[in-house]
């Protein structure tokens, strides 16, 4: 059977069987620009300056290598959208692989029938809108740039450029990053892709990023305008944008990073009321779950979500397993602090 429909993403297939790998694009159809890619290292340099679309990458349930395979495509294309199809889904392969920004995983079997349908849906619809959220900053960021140049050419030429960060770097340093930078101004889009991504590593060291980012451009324009006032040209003016855009979306990648790595402050609490044992598990300043011990049995209640309202409830085994198998569930690591309380 092959779905047609031309709402789909571009669809990208690594896996190591060619046979499936056939077999999944004979079903999926031309319409929908499906690709394939041996490895991971293939799909990589088959991504390198492509629009961003769904991979679908196959590995099996105990591959100590998945989620850092997953990490390398979302780190080099982090608006691609990456779904995981194994033989048998378990819950830490889910876990491993999403932390690190799998989109969904998938029996291999799904990936011929509705619930792939309904992902591919899915990824559309995150892909368009992180489209328009990408080129709403990219115009906002077009239309400062442009005011610099119509209004503030020769001002930035004369003060910003020359002085401050930029003055600062090394000359044989700033006339390198100017013959690449008007180099990559007149590149095809792979080209300008890597140096973009090359560039932004560079720049993000240094103590004003956007501030030298800009100064490289004045400077490269400078270089070859006839006159300093004169307005730059657009594939300059746009390789401007994409490094500033570059810039910010590396900045706010090692904001989330650092939020990911710190551990959450945890703590159970143990109660004693009427005879009956509790123990609320707090998590950042939040109440996430609730564990009774009574003559009947152990039960445990939980939130799914930090934030969220919806609250599960289960019967669990006895102390202290009740308390690992409620902190798996709400997807913290093993809580030591005990608050303990005087009996009531």
């Amino acid at each position: 059977m092959t779905v047609v429909t031309g709402t789909r993403p571009r669809v990208l297939i690594v896996e190591s069987d060619e046979g499936w790998r056939h077999r999944l694009r004979d079903h999926l159809g031309s319409v929908l620009g499906t690709c394939e890619a041996a490895s991971v290292e293939e799909a990589l340099g088959w991504l390198e300056g492509r629009a961003p679309g769904l991979t679908v990458l196959c590995v099996a349930a105990d591959d100590p290598l998945a989620d850092a395979s997953v990490a390398r495509i979302c780190e080099l294309y982090p608006a691609e959208v990456v779904v995981i199809a194994t033989e048998e889904p378990t819950v830490d392969l889910c876990r491993s692989v999403m932390r690190v920004g799998a989109f969904d995983v998938l029996p291999r079997a799904a990936c011929f029938g509705n619930g792939f349908e309904r992902t591919m849906t899915a990824a559309a619809e995150k892909l368009a809108t992180a489209q328009k959220r990408r080129r709403r900053s990219y115009d906002r960021v077009r239309e400062a740039v442009a005011r610099h140049e119509r209004h503030a050419t020769a001002h930035l030429l004369e003060n910003h450029a020359v002085s401050g960060a930029w003055s600062r770097l090394d000359s044989d340093l700033r006339r390198r990053w100017i013959r690449r930078y008007l180099n990559a101004a007149v590149a095809d889009a792979p080209e300008r892709a890597v140096f973009v991504r090359e560039m932004v590593e560079e720049l993000v060291d240094q103590d004003q990023p956007a501030a030298v980012t800009i100064a490289l451009h004045v400077q490269s324009v400078t270089a070859v305008q006839a006159s300093p006032g004169s307005e730059a040209p657009p594939e300059s003016r746009n390789l401007c944008v994409e490094l500033l855009a570059g810039l910010v979306e590396r900045l706010q990648r090692g904001i989330d990073d650092a939020e990911r790595e710190r551990e959450p402050q945890a703590m159970w609490h143990r109660w004693r009321l009427a005879g009956d044992e509790y123990w609320w598990l707090v998590i950042d300043g939040r109440l996430r779950a609730q564990v009774s011990v009574r003559a009947s049995g152990v039960e445990g209640h939980w939130l799914t979500e930090p934030s969220g309202t919806q609250v599960r409830t289960s019967a669990l085994p006895g102390l202290p397993e009740a308390l690992r198998e409620i902190e798996r569930r709400v997807g913290c690591r093993h809580v030591l602090d005990v608050s303990p309380a005087e009996d009531i």
